[in-house]
């Protein structure tokens, strides 16, 4: 395994040890642009001691304050998640924060506040899960912890995630635009929207997205050329 030095500006960040921990690879969408190397149906979870106890060792390795991502998969399908969080708080980890797609529903969220940070949630639209009404319900309760949406572009689809988007701004609710990158088909060609069996076209420089603009028609490329607040 080798080793990289990330670099972070933030006056704080020698004093913080931060984790990404990807729970699984298990989740319950199945999104035609999600890679297997991220994401399948079938992964096992580890028991919850064995969780627990990598907690312990983490908080053991260190004196500094440890902020913890949890993402996948989706590490809220996970039957002892809570439990997971709420250990991580007992044994002093300071910062937690999770990636969800929004399909445990409110009050799964809201209850996961009571340890939790932060939350990041992926609007997906390729489901017909009314995630909309679960992030307004979480904005309602939150107190000191954060929320952050990452309304993914799926072509086709621009409409309806503008009027999302005008919801989010509404409210007041942060979020950020995510450009989809596209898997490639056996045979090299890029995967269309909604096509799956696509994987990821690896290179020593990691993957190649070279031929992506083939995935967006012209008019939703120009989308993403223009400022966001001509749309919102």
């Amino acid at each position: 395994m080798k080793s990289i030095a990330i670099q972070h500006p933030h006056p704080n960040n020698d004093n913080r040890l931060k984790v990404e921990w990807n729970l699984s690879k298990r989740c319950n969408f199945d999104c035609s642009y999600c890679s297997p190397h991220t994401h399948d149906n079938h992964s096992l979870w580890k028991k919850l001691d064995d969780y627990k106890k990598a907690v312990d060792k983490l908080v053991k390795c260190t004196d500094k304050e440890i902020w913890l991502s949890f993402t996948g998969g989706e590490p809220c399908i996970y039957p002892n998640f809570l439990d997971l969080i709420s250990h991580c708080k007992e044994k002093g980890i300071h910062y937690i924060s999770v990636c969800s797609n929004g399909s445990m529903g409110a009050h799964y969220y809201v209850k996961a506040l009571r340890w939790l940070d932060n939350i990041i949630i992926s609007y997906h639209f390729e489901h017909e899960i009314n995630v909309l009404d679960t992030i307004l319900t979480i904005k309602r309760h939150l107190k000191n912890e954060t929320m952050h949406v990452h309304v993914m572009m799926l072509p086709d689809h621009f409409d309806k995630s503008i009027e999302v988007m005008k919801t989010l701004k509404q409210n007041d609710v942060l979020f950020g635009v995510r450009r989809i990158r596209p898997l490639y088909m056996p045979d090299g060609i890029v995967a269309r929207p909604h096509q799956k069996g696509g994987n990821l076209k690896l290179t020593e420089n990691g993957p190649d997205y070279s031929d992506d603009q083939d995935y967006y028609s012209k008019e939703e490329l120009e989308f993403f050329r223009r400022d966001l607040h001509e749309y919102i």
